[in-house]
């Protein structure tokens, strides 16, 4: 049977794993939840498409951060970038002030955010993969 105490962090490739005390196995093992997790992102081959969506609001900047970047790679998001990307550059009008250009320019918005219920598909390469398995309790992944 399993004793679920406060577990102590260790660090195995570079991601701190919880373990908890196992009695069956004589010793220390990672907990449940993260070993479905690493043995769902085990059966995903880099190459393939998978569907990510972010099921709680990362308590970090740097973890929203890493989402948005793994979120932008989806065609969607990646289209909606680029008629943003358009929209800026046709109202882009630089006029002289002061003897110098002055361009006023409009600031960008961002059609993904890092906020829990963002979903995309993405084709998980190698470096998808290490980005994900960085952020896996903000996130569900599954194969698209």
């Amino acid at each position: 049977m399993a004793v679920c105490t406060p577990p102590p962090c260790h660090l195995t490739n570079g991601l701190f794993l919880h373990i908890i005390q196992d009695s069956a196995v004589g010793g220390w093992r990672p907990c449940d939840a993260m070993e479905r997790f690493y043995a769902m992102l085990d059966k995903i081959v880099p190459g393939a498409c998978v569907n990510i969506k972010i099921v709680k609001q990362p308590s970090s900047v740097a973890a929203a951060k890493t989402l948005v970047r793994i979120l932008s790679k989806d065609p969607d998001i990646r289209a909606e970038n680029t008629r943003l990307r358009r929209i800026r550059k046709t109202h882009y009008n630089p006029g002289m002030r002061g003897g110098r250009y002055y361009a006023g320019r409009l600031v960008k918005q961002r059609p993904v955010r890092g906020r829990a219920g963002e979903a995309g598909t993405v084709r998980a390469t190698c470096d998808v993969l290490r980005d994900l398995r960085g952020v896996e309790r903000f996130i569900e992944v599954q194969p698209a």
